[in-house]
């Protein structure tokens, strides 16, 4: 019917809007990790990152990112699991990562969270 084929073909639509946002959040999170490349003044390749919305989408590959050109990523998420379950995925892709959460979430829409993260990197 006419309407069998117009939900298929917005199914198709979002897949494809999808999938274009998708492969511009590497593109971003891609030129973001080249940006922090090697410096060429001041010689510097390696450093500590940390990354806010670590858990998915740009945050994440990012991150990835990051880590597989030898930075130290901190992972800053609202929840704890999903940072702990972004670097269990960022080890598996790069094994000599460094990559650190802290056991606080942060949330930057709340400062006490905010001060609390800080003090808890700071112990790091």
């Amino acid at each position: 019917t006419i309407e069998q084929v117009n939900f298929k073909k917005e199914l198709r639509q979002q897949h494809s809007r999808r999938s274009w946002l998708q492969h511009n959040a590497m593109l971003v999170a891609s030129t973001a990790a080249t940006a922090l490349s090697p410096h060429p003044v001041f010689g510097l390749s390696t450093g500590v990152v940390l990354v806010t919305g670590a858990n998915s989408g740009i945050g994440k590959a990012t991150a990835k990112q990051l880590a597989g050109r030898g930075y130290s990523v901190i992972l800053g998420c609202r929840e704890v699991i999903k940072a702990q379950t972004t670097a269990i995925d960022i080890k598996t892709v790069y094994p000599d990562a460094t990559v650190m959460y802290p056991k606080i979430p942060l949330d930057l829409a709340d400062l006490i969270s905010v001060a609390a993260f800080a003090a808890e990197i700071k112990a790091l």
